[in-house]
């Protein structure tokens, strides 16, 4: 596996608006900054050992590497935004070196409508500071409304196999080439993503692969085998094993809820 040449920008975020109905997501990390706004109905999550029921009107800002699941019982809209960890020195400068102990907070509307700017961007950030300018009303809300204290734990080794993982999630991989890339042993990676994931290697990278692929039917740009292969799966069959696994819905079933989503808020803005 080779290392990937990095974008002359560092700042990455992804931001897409989806819908789920009976849904249950198991427990998993990112290496990117993590928010979630709900727009419509409600969500159950649990992030770390802290549990939350989010209403509309309410959000959570979720660190990198902070382990979480959420369950979705009835019809929701939600916002997520992910963000990379260079954000950290900038308007997320006073989560640097912590640890989140309230992660739910409520935003206003003048939140709400910054943040929509978001819909016009897409991959690798190329102009830093207008995006940090949409986040800081965002960042001040989450600085008053959660809850932090300082963070003993070191993640640089964690930060490096995750990091690792998601640049190459498309690819072959596993816990031996990830070892060989970064000059550990299989077993060592294998014991460094259980301990700070609560998950194994598999279901991380099955995790990565499986929101790249919920993004990409978001989008609607291509067709569920091409997502398919360009997601990393080696065949249609464990694609949609794997985003049952993940979503409790198959690929075609998280699609049809989009476009019934979609068409209830047609007839209702009618």
């Amino acid at each position: 596996m080779k290392a990937k040449a990095s974008p002359k920008s560092k700042y990455f975020f992804r931001f897409y608006t989806t819908t789920f109905e009976n849904a249950d997501f198991g427990r998993f990390g990112h290496l990117h900054l993590r928010i979630i706004l709900v727009l419509d109905g409600s969500l159950e999550m649990t992030i770390g050992d802290e549990h939350y029921e989010i209403p509309s009107g309410s959000g959570v800002f979720i660190p990198s590497l902070q382990t979480h699941s959420f369950k979705s019982r009835s019809a929701n809209t939600f916002r997520i935004i992910e963000l990379s960890r260079e954000y950290l020195d900038d308007v997320f400068a006073f989560a640097k070196g912590m640890t989140v102990t309230r992660h739910i907070f409520k935003y206003s509307q003048a939140v709400a409508a910054a943040v929509s700017e978001y819909a016009s961007f897409r991959g690798f950030c190329e102009d830093e500071a207008r995006i940090c300018a949409i986040l800081a009303p965002l960042a001040y809300e989450i600085r008053e409304q959660c809850e932090m204290s300082p963070s003993a734990t070191d993640t640089s080794m964690l930060l490096r196999i995750l990091g690792c993982i998601e640049e190459s999630f498309n690819e072959k991989m596993d816990l031996a080439s990830v070892g060989a890339a970064l000059g550990l042993h299989p077993v060592s990676v294998s014991r460094i993503i259980a301990k700070s994931t609560a998950g194994s290697f598999n279901s991380y990278l099955r995790h990565v692969r499986c929101a790249y692929a919920a993004k990409q039917i978001n989008l609607g740009n291509m067709s569920f085998s091409e997502i398919a292969y360009a997601a990393g799966f080696g065949s249609i069959r464990s694609f949609n094993r794997a985003f049952l696994a993940v979503y409790s819905m198959t690929p075609s079933e998280y699609r049809d809820s989009l476009i019934k989503k979609i068409s209830e808020a047609t007839k209702e803005a009618k």
